[in-house]
């Protein structure tokens, strides 16, 4: 019946119209906020990535300069004519107990390059058979002692003395697990080279305690439940949720190495990657450079599912504003219809009587002001 009447369908058109523009300026607000809320999140991803970043790449950094000094306390010594074998060994358990973010500190010179005296000190303590000047100087508990070092002249074992001696660089190892009083502890060595008359004879270096490090990423949880992940140059995993993946290489964790590579090639852009249980991730990357020649990557890693979680409320209560503005417009617009086809019938009605010679008929709508009275 309503819709039997051009008036109605009008009304109703009317209705139509308000409910698709209803949806339009909800579909708007929506891609809005999604945006918006996409931008925030990752704006906090990037704040926790560049935090952690921060954190550690200032302990790195430290323990750099800390290598740098006693590198060019050394020298000094050597340049005065006044370096002994013994006041430098004095200098590096001074300088280990300046500076708790080291397990151990150690130099290690070309045979005879230091004072030339590597025969007088063949089999002495913090030597050995070669009587070249090597020590290591170490913390045992709440000692701090010293010994001579251990495969310095190896390729591979020996990295530490080989690479910045072989290169003239600084060398910041691949963190690996040493056992330090009788407990496994993650570190890196931070190697330098040191020099006389512009030639490498020598190297000085620290061991850097990295447990406290991954101790504080693990306790980080960007947007709540999120991780932060650091990786070495060689893209191996120095801290990671997973403590399977550990020390391992991205194409060796079973993690989405592809994705995890991009994060990576492209710092500070948001990547998707899957993890093993199918959970997706949106990652991203932040280099760290301490020094020249050493880069690590920070990655901060949050669930899609929470970074679009308020995304999903606010689709959800749009869909439910909608639909009950759908609603309460097409009852309007029942009732303005009915009401005003209604009136029109009225009046067909009392004016059918009046044509039909009734003079007694009431116009219920003559005092009405509008169209129809």
């Amino acid at each position: 019946m309503l819709f039997k009447s051009a008036t109605s369908r009008n009304i109703f058109s009317a209705v139509a119209l308000g409910v698709v523009t209803t949806i339009g300026v909800a579909a708007t607000l929506v891609t809005i906020s999604y945006d918006n809320i996409r931008t925030a999140s990752l704006n906090e991803m990037r704040a926790a990535a560049q935090q952690a970043a921060a954190e550690i790449n200032a302990g790195l950094s430290d323990g750099h300069r800390m290598v740098s000094g006693m590198e060019a306390a050394i020298a000094s010594l050597r340049e005065t004519g006044s370096a002994t074998r013994e006041n430098t060994i004095a200098l590096m358990q001074k300088t280990l107990e300046g500076y708790p973010g080291a397990i151990g500190v150690s130099t290690g010179w070309e045979p005879n390059a230091f004072d030339g005296k590597d025969a007088d000190y063949v089999g002495k303590p913090a030597h050995d058979a070669s009587g070249r000047f090597v020590p290591y100087i170490f913390r045992a508990g709440s000692d701090i002692k010293a010994e001579v070092l251990v495969d310095y002249d190896k390729p591979g074992a020996g990295d530490y003395y080989q690479l910045p001696v072989k290169t003239g660089k600084p060398v910041l190892l691949e963190p690996y697990v040493y056992a330090v009083n009788g407990k496994d502890v993650l570190m890196t060595t931070l190697s330098l080279p040191t020099r006389a008359n512009g030639a490498v004879i020598g190297y000085v270096g620290a061991d850097i305690d990295l447990d406290k490090t991954t101790a504080d990423l693990a306790a980080k949880r960007p947007l709540g439940d999120g991780y932060i992940a650091l990786l070495s140059s060689a893209n191996a995993f120095v801290s990671h949720p997973d403590k399977a993946v550990m020390g391992k290489a991205l194409k060796d964790s079973g993690v989405d190495a592809a994705a995890w590579e991009r994060a990576l090639a492209k710092p500070g852009e948001a990547q998707t990657i899957v993890r093993p249980d199918g959970t997706e991730d949106l990652a991203m990357a932040l280099p760290i450079v301490p020094f020249e020649g050493a880069v690590w990557n920070v990655v901060v890693s949050v669930p899609s599912a929470t970074v679009y979680a308020n995304l999903s409320r606010i689709v959800w209560n749009s869909v439910a504003i909608i639909g009950l503005a759908a609603v309460l417009l097409a009852i309007v617009g029942w009732l303005l219809a009915r009401g005003f086809i209604g009136r029109i019938s009225r009046v067909i009605h009392q004016t059918t009587q009046i044509a039909e010679g009734r003079l007694d008929v009431e116009l219920t709508d003559r005092e009405k002001s509008d169209e129809l009275g």
